[in-house]
């Protein structure tokens, strides 16, 4: 990489001295911003975890901070032979890109930014001998994702239902596992606060909610991470369910719920904390434009009839909530 590296200095960008080996950090000011490129050869730093890679970072912001700047534009690239073991190291992290030392690709992950200060092109033209054309860079997808399985879960538990009985019957919904206040209270039967999660009364009800899931769940899932994401996911859709428990138990004990409205909206809770609170996010994720949408969703789904808005509001605080959570333990571990 030290040809790139030339080419970022031949362009305006400054190295940061004193930095340790393996490490080279180069920075350009422009509006009082600092924009900083940190260079890893991880076959030469002595760890490679989500622990050293974030004490590099820190480190680096840490030093522009004490300079006197308020915020910190920074992308970090990771130079490996071990592209999976540095996928899963760098999970959650700042922005990155990654190089392929072995074939000597770029891979840029589809969380993360395309292009930072114009040095895609000279970073491909040092790896492939010219730039690439947009159709054939190498930008990693995948399918295989823990929301995308919660998805294909659903739509699979619905047409089994489906083959079985009318979907439209509460009666029928509640035998399947439908949260039903007598059935709980009086039975202990509490796994249907979990099983009612993925139980849906007609396809408008199912593809309502996995449109919607598809977008929120996904977003969410790239900004944090699976395991993150399953907790906000499956915590906030239980405590969704156990306050419709107690309410309909309470005023309508008769209702029969479903759905997994109460988890969708726990995501939405969970993309708004981190649009507000995570500041590595902010130049991916708009907190107004997250806002709009959960406030244009909540006022759509409060003029319907036989909508769980219960479900609704608490999976929205719980997801929030979590998600907070989570990125107060992320912040107290980053500064031990």
């Amino acid at each position: 990489m030290k040809h790139f590296i030339e080419e970022l200095k031949q362009v305006g960008f400054r190295p940061l001295n004193g930095c340790e080996a393996g490490v080279d950090v180069l920075y350009v000011i422009e509006n009082a911003m600092p924009y900083v490129i940190t260079i890893i050869d991880c076959e030469v730093i002595p760890e490679i975890s989500a622990r050293a890679f974030n004490s590099v970072n820190d480190r680096v912001r840490k030093a522009f901070l004490d300079a006197g700047y308020t915020y910190v534009r920074s992308l970090s690239i990771y130079c490996t032979t071990q592209v999976e073991r540095i996928k899963y190291a760098t999970t959650g992290d700042t922005s990155h890109w990654i190089v392929d030392k072995n074939t000597r690709e770029l891979i840029i992950y589809e969380n993360q930014p395309e292009e930072f200060m114009d040095i895609r092109p000279g970073l491909e033209r040092y790896l492939y001998g010219s730039v690439q054309p947009k159709s054939e860079r190498l930008r990693k997808r995948s399918l295989f994702t823990v929301n995308n399985l919660i998805i294909i879960i659903n739509v699979i538990v619905f047409f089994i239902t489906l083959v079985g009985g009318d979907v439209y019957d509460a009666e029928y919904i509640a035998e399947c596992g439908g949260l039903y206040p007598e059935y709980v209270s009086e039975g202990n039967e509490y796994y249907r606060l979990f099983t009612s999660m993925f139980l849906h009364f007609g396809f408008s009800h199912i593809v309502g909610n996995m449109i919607m899931l598809a977008i929120v769940g996904n977003m969410l899932e790239r900004f944090t991470n699976k395991w993150k994401y399953l907790l906000i996911y499956i915590g906030g859709g239980l405590v969704s369910n156990l306050c419709s428990y107690w309410y309909y138990l309470l005023a309508e004990p008769n209702t029969v719920s479903a759905g997994a409205s109460g988890a969708v909206f726990a995501a939405m809770g969970g993309l708004v904390a981190v649009a507000l609170f995570d500041k590595s996010k902010k130049y991916y994720i708009k907190p107004v434009n997250i806002i709009l949408l959960v406030v244009c969703t909540l006022r759509n789904t409060l003029g319907s009839a036989g909508v769980n808005h219960i479900a609704h509001i608490t999976g929205l605080i719980a997801g929030f909530l979590i998600s907070l959570i989570l990125l107060n333990v992320r912040i107290v571990e980053r500064h031990r």
